[in-house]
């Protein structure tokens, strides 16, 4: 956890932020950076939560 975590709690998101936190929240997925996503993604289990949802597309050929 940041060393400045009560700062960052308290201050306004941009709609961007707001949007991935939606999206975690809606998938069940952990929020954050991708490098620490990765890693607790790992860590946990969740890779599956960092893939999109449903099945693959057809490719063209």
């Amino acid at each position: 956890m940041p060393d400045n975590w009560e700062t960052s709690v308290d201050e306004l998101q941009t709609e961007a932020e707001l949007a991935a936190i939606d999206h975690s929240a809606l998938r069940g997925s952990p929020y954050g950076g991708d490098q620490w996503l990765s890693q607790v993604a790992t860590r946990l289990g969740m890779e599956a939560a960092r893939r999109p949802r449903g099945r693959p597309g057809k490719y063209l050929t």
